[in-house]
């Protein structure tokens, strides 16, 4: 880097070269594009960081875990087992149903209904805007569809359940709108409304449970801690959002690329 710096400012800088200024001129400019791509570069980072962020708080959590039932109490004490290791700050039980929703405007909105026992950085970031979240019996709408969707609100509730004959019906429910809420990842408001899951379990008792897993500690650490427990269907958020998380770093590894050229 020194002998590179000696020999432009004897050259390609120096006042007896008549093209000094062009010298001058296209440095900086490749100055200015080197420090655009990092610019660049570093807000990629930040976005992606605070995609992943909302990502691991309110969509896939940190790790989860499959659970091959749907009785609330054995979910329940296996949210408790895990939550006992001494890696994991909160582990509690959850489940999503897909649905399409039908407000008496005719606003539509097709979705999920997230049943869960909310703890953790999910409850911490989440926000009320209006009204009280888990009601037992009603839904929580985000503040995105509030339009459509107002409070107290009642709204048509399809969805597919399990048939005596076919493998799957559609069902339809009438619920209220009990609560506004809203949380930093506006696709995440957008699609998913909220209630407790023992009124999840009321529209679709066939539902399988799950539990969401937060922890500091490393994500594949924790699993395998998991797995030792006996519950082999874990995954983490990287896994869960496996061609998300491979196209960012492609992204970012091909920003690099062009910067080190």
């Amino acid at each position: 880097m020194r002998t590179l710096l000696l020999l432009c400012s004897r050259y390609a800088f120096s006042k007896q070269n008549k093209h000094r200024g062009t010298s001058i001129r296209i440095a900086i400019g490749l100055a200015l594009c080197l420090f655009a791509i990092i610019a660049v570069l570093a807000f990629m980072q930040a976005l992606q960081r605070d995609q992943f962020d909302d990502i691991r708080t309110f969509e896939s959590f940190d790790l989860q875990v499959d659970l091959a039932t749907n009785d609330k109490m054995t979910a329940q004490n296996a949210a408790q087992e895990i939550e006992a290791l001494n890696s994991v700050d909160a582990a509690f039980i959850y489940a999503d149903i897909p649905v399409i929703t039908q407000a008496s405007n005719g606003g539509t909105v097709a979705g999920r209904i997230r049943g869960m026992e909310a703890e953790g950085r999910f409850l911490s970031q989440l926000n009320s805007y209006r009204g009280e979240l888990f009601v037992p019996g009603m839904l929580s709408s985000s503040y995105s569809n509030s339009r459509t969707h107002a409070l107290r609100d009642e709204v048509k509730v399809t969805l597919l359940k399990k048939g005596r004959q076919a493998t799957v019906i559609p069902s339809q429910k009438s619920m209220v709108i009990g609560s506004l809420y809203y949380t930093s990842s506006y696709d995440f408001d957008r699609a998913t409304f909220l209630c407790d899951v023992d009124t999840l379990l009321l529209l679709n008792p066939d539902v399988q449970l799950r539990i969401g897993i937060f922890t500091r500690e490393d994500v594949l650490a924790v699993k395998q801690q998991v797995v030792k427990l006996g519950y082999e269907d874990v995954a983490t958020y990287k896994e869960v959002n496996a061609s998300l998380y491979g196209a960012m770093e492609l992204e970012q590894k091909m920003m690099s690329l062009m910067l080190f050229l």
